[in-house]
């Protein structure tokens, strides 16, 4: 609600609100929805399984390297460091306020009993609040969104919320079973899949998306 007015209403769970969408669900229906704070628009998503927000799903789905579980953008006040797939190395090289250096990668030789460089290289970058918060409004509406068997369960860690009829509200986890379920990504304002429903890996980058096997999906 604002002031008086309903801005929405009908629905059961509401998710972590991430980069100004926060997702909703009517359990009952099965129907899922991305509700923007800036516009107050809803953006109903439609046959799928499960929407990014209602559960941290390990760092297989994440977003510039970021998992969604809290906001991004949420207090940052200072030059943020992040890695990247190499493989998008070249979306961030002409990108305005993003410093990149490339560092070795190394792992442990049993045999030499030291860490070698095995030939590959971490992209990593630099970046102002101000070029983070841009980087991000970029791939606001890139959500992933999965298909497959839904279960539920209480989040225990989360603070309840008291409703206006005294009752308090303990929000609920919703995941894919990690046995079939398989995750995309959905252009939250058309409905159209900009990746395929059948990777169990994504990372989301402007223009770019890295998949299963650090495939990319130029979008």
């Amino acid at each position: 609600m604002v002031e008086s007015e309903v801005l929405l209403d009908g629905f059961t769970d509401v998710g972590v609100v991430a980069n100004g969408l926060i997702p909703i669900m009517n359990f009952n229906d099965k129907v899922f929805a991305y509700f923007d704070t800036e516009t107050f628009e809803t953006h109903e998503i439609r046959k799928v399984d499960w929407i990014s927000g209602f559960h941290y799903v390990g760092s297989n789905l994440s977003y510039s390297g970021h998992n969604y579980r809290t906001d991004p953008l949420k207090e940052v006040t200072d030059f943020y460091h992040f890695r990247m797939s190499e493989k998008v190395k070249d979306v961030f090289q002409n990108f305005d306020g993003c410093e990149l250096t490339e560092v070795p990668e190394k792992k442990f030789d049993v045999d030499t009993q030291k860490m070698m460089e095995t030939g590959n290289v971490t992209v990593q970058c630099k970046m102002s609040p101000q070029s983070m918060k841009r980087l991000f409004d970029l791939i606001k509406y890139y959500r992933i969104v999965g298909s497959g068997f839904l279960g539920k369960s209480l989040n225990i860690g989360a603070m309840p919320i008291k409703l206006e009829d005294g009752s308090n509200y303990i929000s609920r986890l919703l995941a894919l079973s990690q046995k079939n379920g398989l995750y995309g990504v959905m252009d939250v304002r058309t409905n159209k899949l900009v990746a395929e429903i059948k990777y169990k890996k994504i990372d989301i980058y402007p223009a770019a998306i890295i998949v299963d096997s650090d495939l990319r999906i130029n979008y």
